[in-house]
């Protein structure tokens, strides 16, 4: 029986044995966490011995940052995946609808993050600074679309991810708010939620540029910020702010 147990291993080619020992990792950090993850239980899910993982990882962390790298990508993918169009309220909700179908159904991703949050290393910390580095061009489009309206779009988009990292992966303690996010009713509400908030959020941005484009035009006709503010109902701080 031994004897079959090695043959069986001699057998797979280098390709096979990476692809094995990662998902012999994947599986035991999805159960077990980072922190309690060893190398024994590894090269025993693998069915390796200790030399043929050394020949491929320094050591634990070496894989830890390799497995990171792996499989943190799911920012970067949502936002390959959604086509950007001059529809920015739907874009907008699709990438945070994203986040939410992604998170919910990726363990791996779900177990980075808890560690992210619960250890600061080197690792976590490049992961971390991976997927901010990922997302910081499109908000710098978004907040450059909101620049004139006093609205923060990132810090509303830090807000909501964070929710969204915090709902999920304490969804299985009981409910939050009286919200049971580990049903799919619970999904449901969340998704809406978000989308009704975004929905209000470009309503308004859509009013500020109307209102904004009224002050311009009564600028242009010659009228002083006191009369504009008497027909707008607009304060005068706000009037030179839209009159920039």
């Amino acid at each position: 029986m031994e004897r079959d147990k090695k043959e069986r291993r001699s057998r797979r080619t280098n390709i096979v044995l990476e692809k094995d020992i990662m998902e012999a990792a994947k599986s035991v950090i999805e159960e077990e966490g980072f922190a309690k993850t060893t190398l024994s239980a590894i090269i025993q899910k693998a069915n390796i011995e200790p030399n043929v993982f050394y020949k491929r990882f320094e050591n634990l962390e070496d894989l830890f940052e390799q497995f990171t790298r792996k499989y943190d990508y799911w920012i970067s993918d949502i936002m390959d995946m959604q086509s950007e169009k001059d529809d920015y309220m739907e874009y907008s909700y699709n990438l945070m609808a994203g986040v939410v179908e992604s998170l919910y159904d990726n363990k791996s991703m779900q177990q980075i993050l808890i560690w992210d949050i619960s250890a600061d290393n080197p690792i976590t910390r490049e992961s971390a600074m991976a997927r901010e580095t990922a997302s910081q061009k499109l908000i710098d489009k978004y907040n450059d679309i909101f620049k004139n309206s006093g609205f923060n779009f990132d810090v509303f988009s830090a807000l909501v991810i964070g929710g969204i990292y915090y709902l999920v992966l304490r969804r299985h303690r009981g409910s939050f708010c009286g919200v049971d996010f580990s049903t799919v009713e619970g999904r449901e509400k969340l998704l809406n939620t978000i989308k009704s908030l975004i929905t209000k959020i470009y309503n308004s941005l859509e009013e500020d540029m109307k209102v904004a484009k009224i002050v311009f035009n009564m600028k242009k006709e010659g009228l002083d910020n006191q009369t504009i503010a008497k027909y707008t109902g607009l304060t005068a701080d706000e009037i030179s702010r839209i009159a920039k």
